[in-house]
């Protein structure tokens, strides 16, 4: 399994690869996530986005599994609209891992 981050401000892109999830991609945003210091109401509205909460509002894979479930180039059209590298996709169309770019470019969480 690979995963990798983007981190924009309050917005956690996730994205990689997994032997059962296919290629998965999410988006949470802590803004929209329950806070222990906010109303109660607002974080009713945080639970209905997510319901554990967490601010997760996109979540997809080509796989089986979490999230909704979609074709490879729909995949790429989030994955582009919310800044994954292009090397990154390309290697999803060509069935390969999403771990070899530089660091710089995205943050490697885990590589199983």
């Amino acid at each position: 399994m690979t995963r990798c981050e983007i981190i924009q401000d309050q917005v956690k892109i996730a994205y990689g690869d997994d032997d059962f999830l296919g290629y998965f991609f999410s988006v949470e945003d802590a803004r929209v996530s329950w806070a222990k210091d906010a109303t109660q109401e607002m974080n009713t509205v945080a639970e209905s986005v997510a319901a554990d909460g967490g601010g997760s509002y996109l979540s997809l894979t080509t796989g089986l599994g979490i999230g909704k479930r979609i074709s490879a180039v729909t995949m790429a059209g989030y994955m582009r609209r919310y800044g994954v590298p292009d090397p990154q996709i390309e290697k999803m169309f060509r069935g390969q891992p999403m771990a070899a770019l530089p660091k710089e470019t995205y943050r490697l969480v885990r590589d199983v």
